[in-house]
């Protein structure tokens, strides 16, 4: 009865695999997996089985509606009944059906396996404790048999990857095989061995190959050895794995790329693409990228998805090609690591900030310049002037070098988001009368000197505001004048400037200036307007 059922079942699986997972299923398992998928093989998967002292029907099903078994005979295979039950099942459907069976000897002995000896024989004993003489029997001589089919030995190989390459490589080819078999008995109908120019003709179509009655002759001619017109399998084989060679081809021109990967990372391209291309047309839409970054809870805007597509779509068709794809995902990986600050966010913010910064540097190169600052500001509804874009930058720029990395752009950030929420807070309080722009415009300009923001300006983070006026000076000389503004204007005598200090140094330098015509106007300037000020007072 088995049997019968075996023969008559349709194939829902490329490979089934039978194995004992403590030994192989997080490793040898699931990297021959990713092999597998690679390759369009699906395998079954039994994770949400639970698993008993026997094997289920949904199991005995799975095993007979698989083309090509693998049989990991491992150090504890033989310790689990179930492992047994499901090996004289799978030659149960070989003597049937025919099915495929492909032993994988790994890290054991072939001949302790046929032979039921050594660590594998102490496991088998195990499982055979308390079973009856028959189940001993037939799970001895199913063990026996399995031993002497040909298969891969680890021991064989010093790179396990290669040989999962190969174990999939192998798989693929008698699904080939196989396939050219069922192909060729469906199209002889009246079962005669051979297959005439309209049968070849619709197993061409049913490929998605538009081709007419003169080009099928022409194919047959080219194979047909004893010129009888028609085609044995022989013959129909070498036609269609000529066309499949062709669809390889395409398909190892559909995962080209030009980016220098290890074969791991390619392999791990790969799987992604695959993944995201859902229409499975060898493209990435935006909506499929969003899809991708999203897969694991991820957040991405509209805006970011935009610009990482247009940033890659050198062919400039809106979508990504798999060379396209790997260079934007190689893109933001390095951003990824080029996202640290040393300014302690909380979560939400720390996905703010890098939203707003992947959404402002549109080249996606890691850095914000003026003409993209200015960009995603402008593109918000914002008036804001070329000049007011620059000295924001300036403000901001620590190391000088013209453009925001993503720790400058925290900081300038969060800067005028304190300013924002708390303009007079603890650390800005002043005794002097000053309107709201004044009140606005200083807060401004004082958290924007206050490097480490402790409400306080010292004579180094002066002197980096000095440096960053456009004028050459030297460390020694800018921060000598930095010393000096400092010890003039220090009231309590600390060494540096709380904001009332400062205030009043402002104040103080902008009386004495009488070029400035209107003092209010002046000061509700961006803060980083007064660094120029400041200095232009120094020197």
């Amino acid at each position: 009865m088995a049997a019968s059922s075996s023969s008559s079942h349709v194939k829902r699986f490329h490979v089934f695999p039978s194995f004992h997972g403590p030994d192989v299923r997080r490793g040898f398992l699931s990297h021959l997996h990713k092999y597998f998928t690679i390759n369009g093989i699906t395998a079954f998967k039994d994770q949400e089985m639970e698993r008993g002292n026997t094997i289920g029907p949904m199991l005995v099903q799975a095993i007979r509606e698989a083309t090509v078994s693998i049989v990991l005979l491992s150090k504890n295979y033989a310790s689990s009944s179930w492992c047994l039950d499901e090996l004289v099942e799978i030659l149960k459907c070989k003597e049937a059906s025919g099915q495929i069976v492909m032993p994988v000897f790994y890290e054991v002995d072939p001949s302790d396996v046929r032979k039921q000896r050594g660590d594998f024989g102490i496991a088998f004993q195990k499982s055979c404790d308390g079973r009856t003489e028959e189940d001993k029997q037939r799970w001895s001589k199913a063990l026996a048999y399995v031993a002497t089919i040909a298969g891969e030995h680890s021991i064989n190989w010093t790179d396990e990857a290669a040989m999962l390459e190969k174990l999939s490589t192998d798989v693929s080819n008698k699904l080939k095989v196989e396939l050219l078999k069922e192909q060729f008995r469906s199209l002889d109908e009246d079962q005669s061995g051979f297959i005439s120019v309209p049968e070849l003709r619709y197993a061409m179509e049913s490929i998605g190959e538009k081709i007419t009655d003169d080009e099928v002759k022409e194919m047959i001619r080219e194979v047909d050895l004893d010129g009888d017109g028609r085609l044995n399998y022989d013959e129909f084989a070498k036609v269609m794995m000529a066309k499949m060679s062709d669809e390889e081809r395409a398909r190892a021109k559909k995962f080209a790329t030009d980016v220098k990967l290890s074969k791991e990372a390619e392999e791990a391209m790969r799987d992604l693409f695959m993944f995201g291309d859902l229409d499975k047309n060898g493209f990435i839409t935006e909506a499929e990228f969003r899809y991708v970054m999203t897969r694991n809870g991820g957040k991405i805007t509209d805006d970011e998805v935009k610009n990482a597509i247009q940033g890659a779509d050198v062919d400039g068709d809106g979508r990504l090609n798999f060379d396209e794809f790997v260079k934007v995902m190689m893109k933001m990986a390095a951003m990824v690591r080029n996202f640290t600050t040393d300014v302690t966010l909380s979560k939400e913010e720390e996905e703010e900030m890098k939203g707003l910064f992947m959404s402002a540097d549109v080249n996606q190169d890691g850095f914000i310049t003026a003409a993209e600052f200015l960009y995603a500001v402008t593109r918000n509804g914002a008036k804001v002037t070329e000049d007011d874009v620059k000295n924001a930058i300036q403000a901001a720029d620590l190391d000088g070098d013209g453009r925001l990395s993503y720790d400058e752009f925290v900081k300038f950030k969060m800067a005028m988001k304190m300013i924002e929420e708390a303009p007079m807070g603890k650390n800005l309080v002043t005794d002097v009368k000053l309107s709201s722009e004044d009140e606005k415009s200083l807060s401004e300009f004082f958290v924007g000197l206050d490097e480490d923001n402790d409400g306080f300006i010292t004579a180094a983070e002066f002197q980096r505001a000095c440096q960053n006026d456009g004028k050459e000076k030297t460390d020694e000389d800018a921060y000598k004048d930095a010393c000096r503004l400092i010890k003039k204007y220090d009231r309590d005598g600390d060494g540096r400037l709380n904001f009332d200090e400062f205030v009043r140094v402002m104040l103080a330098m902008r009386a004495k200036h009488a070029r400035v015509e209107k003092v209010t106007a002046y000061v509700s300037q961006k803060a980083n307007r007064f660094i120029k000020f400041v200095v232009k007072t120094l020197v």
